[in-house]
């Protein structure tokens, strides 16, 4: 979890990145010997941009995921409105159910992006808002259910 507030310069429109190594991503090892677990895995944020036209997106990142079941390896995904308005949060909330195998490690990530290009602008979209720090928080959650 982080209240800090995250600003996303230069985005594509395509390439998911980083939105923070240090709060924002979590390395889950699932205890047993080979088994399976269920991980229920979110994230949220609260998203605005700097100039109506952009919508946000969100995604959940894991990279052990399988790149042509999962492309990019995001294995969920949540677009915030923004489109019409500028210094407007929009939460955002991203939810999904993953088959994790047991002792195995993996390696899980929020990343972000915009809806289209913004690598020519001045643009950016920002997770966290408030008129100061604390920001209101970004997450990514990780609960390990069902292990057999």
């Amino acid at each position: 979890m982080t209240n800090q507030q995250e600003l996303l310069h230069n985005s594509d429109g395509n390439t998911w990145q980083d939105m923070d190594t240090t709060h924002l991503a979590l390395t889950v090892t699932p205890p047993g010997p080979g088994g399976t677990c269920q991980a229920v895995i979110s994230g949220n944020a609260d998203l605005w941009t700097s100039k109506a036209g952009y919508n946000q997106d969100i995604g959940v990142y894991i990279q052990e995921a399988n790149g042509n079941q999962y492309p990019g390896n995001i294995v969920a995904w949540k677009e915030s409105g923004g489109n019409a308005g500028t210094a407007s949060p929009n939460a955002a909330f991203v939810q999904t159910v993953f088959l994790m195998t047991q002792g195995t490690t993996y390696h899980i990530k929020l990343r972000w992006k915009t809806n289209k290009d913004a690598t020519n602008s001045d643009d950016y979209i920002v997770a966290g808002a408030g008129p100061s720090a604390p920001f209101s928080p970004t997450r990514l959650t990780v609960e390990l259910t069902a292990c057999q």
